[in-house]
């Protein structure tokens, strides 16, 4: 896989750089298709549309490409190229400027000030440490980032069979591609550090009633917390929170941006954002449905409303999210895989993937809520949860309040079917915009209180401080730092990739065209040295087919490849005390498994 060989001269300065100038050239792309088409669109909602646009054209542009299996070196060197000059003509457009920008600054040494700006940088610190270093969560190394890479490998589009399961949800990872292919896949997560800074970004402009200290403690407050750290991934979480930031801020302001821009500008902005949410996190589409039916009907009832209306709000979605679901019928029959395949007479799903598939989200369902709690508590600032209460008392609209009321009561009672509404990482960072609106509509009283030094203070020391703490904490046991010395990277690999020693061990015994197979299992893919495969149905008939077996690994009773095909042969490889779930958390201790690896060899099944 691309992971294992990237990692062997993993150099954590270089992701950066690959990230930084990547996500600057996609920004560029989509703020150029911006001029083209909304060139009225007011700031800095047109910025933070131009990185959600670049992104989402991007990740069609690749889609589309996979699916015609033309991902190779001319079609991503050529796109590489055209990302990389984006990036050279933004620097040459916004250097001078920024330059300009800076001789004219004042800097503010008064003492508020300096803290806010200090407490500011301390919550940015542990966020990008972590992204430096190499990818380690299970859901990266499982679901996440297998498909950009197996896409990568072979060429096109071959979604192994665990990723129909929620196919839609992957979209997003197909932007990341270029990069993935250039043999950088671990610069995604410099990717969604820099949208967390998009996202303070924005509250720092749509701020401006505020002075700077005020705005400081605000970006401080949107991305302190565990959340912060451990989604800033190549996962799609934190595009998804930036989406639903938008999305909130132009429900609420849309009579204003319409009045400043156009109506018709106004809803393709909407069906961009709306799309970008939805394809950032299934849970999200559930939100955007029932915002985009109070916006539409909204627009119907009290605006001249034309068929331009309906196909901006179409068009997004059938560029962007439509290709995918068609792909999936075709290959499966049905749209989103096992989930709903109880319409679709023909798909291609065993009433046990059904059955799991179904039964999945009620897990969380079991849980003690008093944990729940803590969890929500400890991954999200209280003055964000605070917030979401407070926004029913700002001056906003009644109108606005009722409509988010509704939107949000509606979206929960889904969400309670599906077993989800109690965490709220599925609802995206829709605590980060109910934070940003109250403060755009405090009342007057509030806005003076926050200017009083000692209601600062007493924000830091409650809102900021314990979640930074957390934060560091939680960074301290990431160590040795794997930066400047082999030794330092090997330990680290070996405490927080889950069978590397394993995968390193069978790089010099296996075949180059072998083939792993482990069946079922939640286990790490990316870092694997082969193709690894985890369900039957993705294996070829012609592979060099090798099983791995682990004692932490219940072997699935459905799909028991050697039991239909094949029989276990020579034993290649055993250890006895492999690590195969390792934890980031302090204090947690990994767990080993017996490890053994098989070669499969065909048998021929009677007639």
């Amino acid at each position: 896989m691309v992971s294992f060989w990237a990692l062997q001269s993993y150099n954590p300065f270089l992701n950066l750089l690959i990230g930084i100038i990547y996500f600057i050239g996609v920004t560029q792309l989509g703020r150029l298709l911006l001029k083209l088409f909304l060139p009225n669109l007011p700031d800095p909602f047109r910025n933070v549309l131009a990185v959600l646009l670049g992104f989402l054209v991007m990740s069609a542009t690749m889609n589309f490409l996979s699916i015609c299996f033309w991902i190779n070196r001319v079609t991503i060197y050529t796109t590489n190229g055209i990302v990389f000059f984006l990036f050279l003509l933004t620097g040459y457009q916004k250097i001078p400027s920024c330059y300009s920008y800076l001789k004219k600054l004042k800097f503010n040494y008064a003492k508020p000030t300096l803290l806010s700006g200090l407490v500011f940088v301390l919550t940015i610190l542990p966020i990008l440490y972590y992204v430096l270093l190499p990818t380690t969560k299970i859901d990266d190394l499982h679901y996440h980032m297998p498909p950009v890479q197996y896409i990568s490998m072979e060429g096109g589009y071959t979604y192994p069979h665990q990723y129909l399961r929620n196919p839609a949800f992957m979209i997003y990872s197909m932007a990341q591609i270029p990069i993935v292919y250039f043999g950088f896949p671990d610069s995604a997560s410099v990717i969604s550090l820099l949208f967390w800074l998009v996202i303070v970004y924005f509250s720092h402009q749509i701020l401006r009633k505020f002075d700077l200290t005020i705005r400081l403690l605000a970006g401080a407050i949107l991305i302190v917390g565990l959340y912060s750290i451990v989604q800033a991934t190549p996962s799609s979480t934190v595009f998804s929170s930036l989406s639903v930031v938008l999305l909130v801020v132009l429900f609420a302001e849309r009579d204003l941006i319409i009045k400043h821009s156009s109506l018709n500008n106004f809803c393709w902005a909407w069906a961009i954002a709306a799309n970008a949410a939805a394809i950032g996190k299934i849970s999200l589409v559930i939100l955007t449905v029932f915002l985009s039916l109070v916006v539409l009907y909204d627009i119907m009832r009290h605006r001249k409303a034309s068929w331009h209306i309906l196909f901006a709000f179409l068009l997004p979605t059938m560029i962007f999210y439509l290709p995918t679901l068609v792909w999936t019928y075709a290959h499966v029959g049905t749209f989103w895989g096992p989930i709903m395949a109880d319409i679709f007479p023909y798909h291609k799903f065993s009433p046990e993937e059904i059955r799991i598939a179904k039964t999945m989200p009620l897990k969380n369902m079991n849980e003690v809520t008093i944990n729940i709690m803590k969890y929500n508590l400890i991954n999200f600032s209280l003055i964000k949860l605070l917030a979401i209460i407070f926004l029913f008392f700002s001056t906003i609209s009644k109108k606005i309040k009722i409509d988010l009321l509704v939107a949000c009561l509606s979206t929960a009672v889904c969400f309670q079917y599906l077993g989800n509404a109690v965490e709220l990482r599925y609802w995206g960072s829709i605590d980060n915009a109910f934070f940003i609106l109250t403060l755009l509509y405090i009342p007057t009283s509030w806005k003076l209180q926050l200017q009083r030094p000692k209601t600062q203070l007493a924000i830091i020391a409650l809102g900021v401080l314990p979640y930074l703490s957390t934060m560091y904490y939680y960074i301290t046991n990431l160590n040795p730092i794997p930066f400047f010395n082999e030794e330092a990277k090997k330990t680290f690999f070996s405490k927080f990739v889950p069978y590397y020693a394993d995968y390193q061990a069978l790089n010099k015994v296996l075949p180059k065209n072998a083939v792993l197979f482990f069946p079922e299992g939640n286990v790490n893919i990316v870092y694997a040295p082969r193709k690894l495969y985890v369900y039957t149905k993705d294996i070829h008939q012609d592979s060099l087919l090798y099983i791995i077996t682990s004692s932490l690994q219940k072997q699935p009773q459905h799909h028991t490849i050697q039991a239909q095909q094949y029989e276990k042969g020579e034993k290649i490889y055993e250890n006895q005390n492999s690590y195969a779930r390792t934890y980031r958390t302090p204090n947690q201790a990994r767990k080993t498994a017996i490890l053994e690896v098989h070669k499969l060899q065909k048998i021929k099944l009677l007639p």
